[in-house]
């Protein structure tokens, strides 16, 4: 192992395939020889659960190809949200930074170099809370040549992160339950996406458990953002209808992703307002879908769904 590479923080459930899909393009990284595994395999919710779980943890127990591998398996079911942020808050307490990597992202052989690279050419600045390995596909403007962008919306399909923005996250939202967002500050929180107060309020209220909501919001509380690659180093494979927040098939995120080098991070990255303005297009939802996704919250709760 190099100590100065970020661990890789692995968060795993009841999906084999998925599973070993993304252990086998992780494995196939330049720095992955190099690096240390850390997986969080989550229990099973029920019986039926039982025997993917156990598929799931039969492909681990195989895993190599890394510089050291550690596997945690939960002996009952965390949910992804505690499972994350206990494991993300422990790994990141001892090492001090961390690339976080879900069961179904797909990387690209330099997606630890980027990530790496980035977490080193960001560490001190503190309008910078998170790196995202994902990009949407978005059109960049054709006289934009850095290799990334900044977007005041934090991405979970593959990310990184330091000790010192994560452990600024208030996780229980005492802040925003005690004085709510003013009508300005509502629209300058949506600007990376309408949803992003309707979820927060949804979390709040208890109506939906979501760490990466809370992630997200503690960016816009500091002022800060993530860095996304101008070409995605991931796709998201969950997008077929077998995760836990993704139900329906969709291909909408994209399919493809830069399998070459990282080029060297800028500087310094400031907002570009069109860039911006096309991120937000891509995030945005109608008010029909933004109902629905209430409804299928509620749902959920009532163990309808």
């Amino acid at each position: 192992m190099i100590p100065s590479l970020a661990p890789i923080v692995l968060f795993v459930f009841n999906r084999p395939d998925h599973t070993r899909v993304t252990l086998d393009k992780l494995r196939g990284n330049t720095l992955a020889k190099h690096s240390q595994l850390i997986v969080y395999s989550d229990g099973p919710r029920s019986d039926q659960d039982l025997n993917k779980v156990t598929q799931v943890r039969e492909i681990l127990d195989q895993a190599q190809g890394f510089g050291q591998v550690t596997l945690i398996y939960r002996p009952h079911n965390w949910g992804l949200t505690a499972n994350i942020i206990e494991g993300v808050s422990d790994v990141i307490a001892t090492y001090g930074r961390a690339i976080v990597v879900e069961d179904d992202v797909v990387t690209s052989p330099y997606f630890l170099d980027y990530m790496n690279q980035g977490l080193t050419a960001y560490e001190s600045t503190e309008s910078i809370f998170s790196i995202s390995g994902y990009s949407p596909p978005i059109q960049i403007p054709t006289d934009y040549s850095l290799p990334v962008y900044w977007s005041p919306r934090s991405s979970s399909w593959g990310w990184a992160t330091w000790a010192d923005r994560w452990n600024q996250v208030d996780w229980s939202l005492s802040d925003y339950k005690l004085t709510p967002l003013s009508t300005a500050q509502r629209h300058a929180y949506n600007r990376g996406g309408n949803d992003l107060t309707d979820l927060l309020d949804h979390q709040a209220s208890g109506r939906l458990n979501s760490w990466d909501i809370v992630w997200c919001y503690a960016h816009f509380k500091h002022k800060a953002g993530c860095v996304y690659p101008v070409q995605s180093k991931v796709i998201n494979s969950g997008t077929d209808g077998s995760g836990t927040h993704h139900t329906t098939v969709s291909d909408r995120h994209g399919n493809s992703m830069d399998e070459t080098p990282p080029h060297p991070f800028p500087e310094r990255l400031k907002p570009h307002p069109e860039i911006l303005d096309r991120f937000k297009a891509f995030n945005d939802v109608s008010l029909w879908v933004r109902y629905k996704r209430i409804i299928f919250t509620l749902l959920r709760q009532l163990g309808l769904r």
